[in-house]
């Protein structure tokens, strides 16, 4: 998978998230595409999206990622 593939999976998922929960689902896609991730700087996919300054909170995802399974 491409970065700009990534990117636009990415906010898809974002603009998808109700307002108050955007946090929540940008930390649920850093889970799910951790692997794909790990390639990629994750603000160059924040900003390849144009959906702001989300990459803490992937780096964040890809670590827990190791750690838990998604349902």
């Amino acid at each position: 998978m491409t970065a700009q593939q990534l990117a636009v999976l990415f906010r898809n998922a974002y603009e998808q998230a109700p307002d108050r929960d955007k946090s929540l689902h940008v930390t649920l896609f850093g889970i799910r595409y951790a692997k794909e991730l790990e390639r990629f700087v994750s603000q160059d996919i924040c900003e390849l999206a144009e959906v702001g300054k989300w990459g803490p909170q992937l780096n964040l995802a890809k670590k827990l990622a190791q750690h838990i399974t998604l349902k």
